[in-house]
């Protein structure tokens, strides 16, 4: 480790997390130092983006804090980005033209998100959204994605960012979806580091073999820890207590109104369920609305 060039360990101390440079302060070695500068200098900046015809309103947070937008590649990094609409009442932030956001602020913004999560709440300005999803597009540092779907580029960008295999949790929301990315979500069900798919609030829906198939991650012992599944469903409820009826703990209802199915795995100390919940019982001439998800009990 100590003939490791300088240049190459301060590139990657940039890119560690916190419990990684702590990790690295103990190693007792030339690394030791410079893990220790980074560890007390280190930021993890949250970047919101308001957003409107004239330009674009950048406000940098420090634990919720607003700080000047001076960035020190060598020490900071940014772990969420949202995307807003400009309001009369955002707070004050550097207003830059949507030329300058492109080309200055996003390649910057870019090459320092680390485990980042990026929120598109609203936006008003299609050139500022393709333009955010052009820089971000081959990132694989993002792993968490929340939007609406604002056009091609957009499903472009959620295709391709599910095929890198980075993300962890993927929230869409709005109509307008095309049926193509199904396939990609798919994809996204499989994934070995899949904490949460939610689906609730788009067009999309989970058919049979989705679900069933996230259930039998489950039963088959592949549990990522926190995994949850949300969305409308495409099919019966009911129909689901036909799937592994032997590993089925429980289909009643506790107050006679939710359509619960529950699935156990016992790996003695440990009872592991699986269970899922009509959300929205009350609503009619709409979808069922589902949430799976697992509690481990010792």
């Amino acid at each position: 480790m100590d003939s490791v060039p300088d240049v190459f360990v301060e590139a990657l101390c940039a890119h560690l997390t916190w419990r990684d440079l702590e990790t690295l302060e103990s190693t007792s070695s030339s690394w030791t130092t410079k893990a220790d500068i980074h560890f007390s200098k280190r930021r993890e900046l949250t970047v919101v983006l308001h957003a409107n015809d004239e330009g674009i309103q950048v406000t940098t947070l420090l634990y919720e804090e607003g700080v000047p937008f001076i960035i020190d590649p060598r020490y900071d990094q940014i772990e969420r980005i949202y995307l807003l609409p400009f309001e009369d009442d955002s707070p004050p932030g550097k207003m830059v033209s949507p030329k300058h956001f492109t080309n200055k602020i996003l390649p910057v913004l870019s090459s320092l998100v680390v485990h980042c999560q990026l929120d598109i709440f609203e936006s008003l300005n299609q050139n500022v959204t393709d333009s955010v999803f052009n820089a971000f597009y081959s990132c694989v540092q993002l792993k968490k994605i929340s939007t609406a779907n604002y056009g091609k580029k957009c499903t472009e960008f959620i295709e391709h960012q599910i095929g890198l295999g980075h993300l962890t949790g993927l929230r869409l929301k709005g109509d307008g979806w095309p049926a193509q990315i199904i396939s990609s979500i798919r994809s996204f069900l499989n994934s070995p580091i899949l904490s949460k798919l939610d689906l609730r609030y788009s067009n999309l829906t989970l058919d049979f073999d989705m679900v069933t198939g996230f259930v039998g991650r489950f039963l088959d012992g592949d549990r990522p820890k926190r995994t949850c599944l949300c969305g409308p469903i495409s099919f019966p409820l009911e129909d689901l207590r036909s799937f592994r009826p032997e590993s089925i703990e429980d289909c009643s209802s506790s107050n006679g109104v939710n359509k619960n199915v529950a699935w156990a795995l016992r790996t003695d100390p440990v009872f592991i369920s699986m269970e899922i919940k009509d959300l929205y019982p009350f609503t009619k001439n709409s979808p069922t609305y589902i949430s799976v998800c697992y509690a481990t009990i010792y």
